[in-house]
């Protein structure tokens, strides 16, 4: 009799169904979060642009707001990249960027590349800045056909 009233297959299949319902939520909220920690305090996404005209790099260029201090912005992103396992490269500026009136940032990881680039303009009464992401283009990556010679510098 107790057997028809308890089905461990129904009460399994629940649980699975609450778990993978629980699992796709936590990601969307994860996603969020990602895009959410890339901003300290005070700070808004002013735009957001991306430029695929590159034949293997992506590049994602985003404009922020903020009314933090420009000490607190390099601050904020030199740990974030840092956590994110990127390293920055002390000492680069490009000869075009050592005349410029803001200042210029690059953070290395494997194959990517970000640039944090604070500049003194405000708009709407907060401090501007960007951050350029410079990745692969996984799409374009793949068509390549690995078997075609490639020339040999000699």
């Amino acid at each position: 009799m107790l057997k028809k009233i308890y089905n461990p297959q129904a009460i399994i299949y629940s649980l699975f169904l609450a778990l993978a319902i629980f699992l796709v939520t936590a990601n969307c909220f994860a996603e969020a979060q990602k895009v959410f920690k890339l901003m300290p305090r005070d700070t808004e996404l002013l735009s957001q642009k991306q430029d695929k005209s590159q034949q293997f790099v992506v590049i994602t260029t985003y404009k922020y707001g903020t009314a933090t201090a420009k000490a607190k912005v390099l601050e904020f992103y030199r740990q974030l990249f840092k956590n994110e396992g990127y390293q920055e490269l002390v000492g680069y500026t490009p000869e075009k960027q050592k005349t410029a009136p803001h200042n210029v940032y690059f953070f290395t990881k494997v194959n990517e590349l970000a640039i944090l680039s604070i500049t003194p303009d405000t708009e709407n009464g907060l401090g501007v800045y960007y951050i350029a992401l410079h990745e692969p283009n996984v799409e374009a990556v793949r068509g390549l056909d690995t078997k075609e010679k490639q020339p040999v510098n000699e």
